[in-house]
């Protein structure tokens, strides 16, 4: 199945994470930094960064799609 997707909108659902889970990501994040992480936020973090990495290549994929980065 093809997709056709505008330019903005392939490029709005690649750029980042939504804001909730991107927030939960910022707290992950200090608190591995602090040494606080239980057992299930360390895998919490680990999915996110898994889930941040294959948006980045979506992202990539984007940009060489659209042949440049949006405005």
């Amino acid at each position: 199945m093809t997709h056709r997707w505008s330019g903005w909108s392939l490029w709005e659902v690649c750029a980042c994470l939504p804001a909730k889970a991107d927030q939960r990501l910022q707290e992950l994040m200090d608190r591995n930094n602090e040494g606080l992480l239980t057992d299930t936020e360390r895998a919490d973090l680990e999915s996110f960064v898994e889930l941040s990495e294959r948006l980045s290549l979506v992202r990539d994929e984007a940009i060489h799609l659209l042949g440049r980065e949006p405005e």
